[in-house]
């Protein structure tokens, strides 16, 4: 299949990156800008890239990909990502040693809402991992009880 040996080498190509700047680079220029499969990518494929992305501490390309950012918005780029590809970013982000990413894994929640996609009990477990202190913590719980899905009580 094409479109899956294109995908596999936007793969390779993030792995082979020697910078963050040429992974945001490579995310903004292709895949956001010119849709190279961005459409196209299976739930998992965007996983795995969300996955690289996150191992290689790329935070902005994850941004950019979830369509979470501003230019995307104002650009009318906005792409509806699978639920696992938005819990792959919010753990990515959640796990960043840098407060202002950790806060953005929030923001992706967000954006789910925005896009009608519901997040799972993954979802959720990621986005606990990105919140500091007991009120933060409680205002997440209290967000988190109105998906009547999730069974919270």
């Amino acid at each position: 299949n094409n479109n899956n040996s294109s995908n596999n080498n936007i793969l390779k190509v993030i792995s082979k990156a020697r910078s963050i700047n040429e992974i945001d680079h490579f995310i903004k220029g292709v895949v956001i800008q010119h849709g190279a499969n961005a459409n196209s990518m299976t739930p998992k494929e965007e996983t795995q890239l969300i996955e690289l992305l996150g191992r290689r501490r790329a935070y902005d390309s994850i941004l950019a990909f979830v369509g979470n950012n501003a230019d995307n918005r104002q650009q009318g780029r906005n792409r509806k990502r699978s639920v696992f590809a938005y819990t792959a970013a919010i753990k990515a982000l959640a796990q960043s040693s840098i407060q202002r990413y950790r806060k953005k894994a929030l923001r992706v929640l967000d954006y789910m809402d925005e896009m009608q996609v519901e997040p799972n009990s993954y979802t959720i477990t990621a986005l606990f991992s990105s919140v500091n202190g007991a009120k933060a913590t409680m205002d997440l719980l209290n967000r988190v009880r109105q998906y009547e899905h999730l069974k919270l009580g």
